[in-house]
């Protein structure tokens, strides 16, 4: 089995860039990781608030069991040469997935930290979309665009990437 995930984009993420701007990507990982086929990861888009990635990603070899116990952790990160700093995160859960039927989501990003959650704007927001194949044992997850996200450098602009 597979699962695919088709990442679309965000609207209104914060800028972390002096211009204003940021180089959003996003990053995608099934929790628990199991292997480094449990990490995806989209094509970052520079110098904007509002990405636009329409990138259809897949993990495979996704099992029954897989959907029932794990979790989808997608984080909009930004890119720095120096360092990728992490916006802002979602985590779904796969047993809300149904097969063979797309799952759209567009939701506000939560901090980056576990049991630790944010006022519901302040970590931007990623819009979505999952389709769960039992047939090719994959999830697809496409990202839409990302919106809002905060500033994580000195200058105040976010510069975003979404890590799989």
């Amino acid at each position: 089995m597979h699962s695919d995930t088709k990442v679309i984009g965000s609207q209104g993420l914060r800028p972390t860039d002096i211009d204003g701007l940021a180089d959003p990507f996003v990053r995608l990982q099934l929790l628990p990781v199991q292997s480094k086929m449990d990490k995806l990861r989209t094509r970052t888009v520079h110098k904007t608030l509002n990405p636009e990635f329409n990138e259809a990603l897949s993990f495979y070899g996704i099992s029954d069991y897989d959907i029932a116990k794990r979790t989808l952790k997608m984080t909009v990160m930004d890119e720095d040469t120096h360092c990728n700093e992490p916006m802002g995160e979602i985590r779904i859960a796969l047993k809300r997935l149904k097969p063979q039927q797309p799952s759209y989501a567009n939701v506000y990003l939560e901090k980056p930290r576990p049991d630790e959650l944010e006022e519901e704007n302040s970590r931007g927001q990623i819009l979505l979309a999952l389709l769960y194949s039992d047939e090719h044992n994959a999830l697809v997850v496409n990202i839409v665009r990302c919106v809002r996200l905060p500033s994580r450098e000195n200058n105040g602009f976010p510069d975003p990437f979404v890590k799989v």
